[in-house]
């Protein structure tokens, strides 16, 4: 994560009978018409947006950190929120618990979209005095960085 990015981690809940194997967890987001792109081991692109890493524990995700890029930050947190929610109620439950280990409930677009902007404030607004880049929907590491040189170069 670089000064151009923010992550939000969704802790999957233990729930006997529950199918998190990763092969399962990808069939299901295609089901769901969620695009999922491989970019390397347990690392995937979502809709051309968003970059997913899953952490596993004896196969199974125990972890889904999802990376976003905040040169479209408040958009970014509600897309991630509505994936969330979508793997929350479709696939397996999630728990989403902030930097002071306080659970963020999911029911709620408006709560979970400022706890995330609340936690990235400071990194955010340095992000804007280096960058000041807003509403340029791009995909965080070196896609953010490739847009910059490219502007710079105009």
């Amino acid at each position: 994560m670089g000064a151009e990015s923010f992550y939000i981690k969704l802790f999957v809940s233990d729930a006997e009978g529950i199918n998190n194997s990763i092969p399962h967890f990808l069939s299901k987001l295609a089901d769901l018409k969620i695009k999922c792109k491989s970019r390397g081991t347990n690392e995937f692109e979502l809709d051309n947006s968003l970059i997913m890493t899953l952490h596993l524990i004896n196969d199974g995700i125990s972890e889904i950190s999802i990376e976003g890029c905040f040169s479209w930050f408040h958009e970014c947190v509600c897309e991630v929120y509505k994936i969330s929610q979508i793997i929350h109620n479709q696939i397996f439950h999630l728990k989403l618990i902030n930097s002071n280990g306080e659970k963020i409930p999911f029911q709620n677009q408006t709560d979970f979209c400022n706890a995330i902007q609340e936690t990235y404030l400071e990194k955010y607004n340095d992000f804007m005095m280096r960058f000041g880049i807003t509403n340029v929907k791009c995909l965080p590491r070196d896609e953010f960085y490739k847009y910059i040189n490219k502007r710079r170069r105009i």
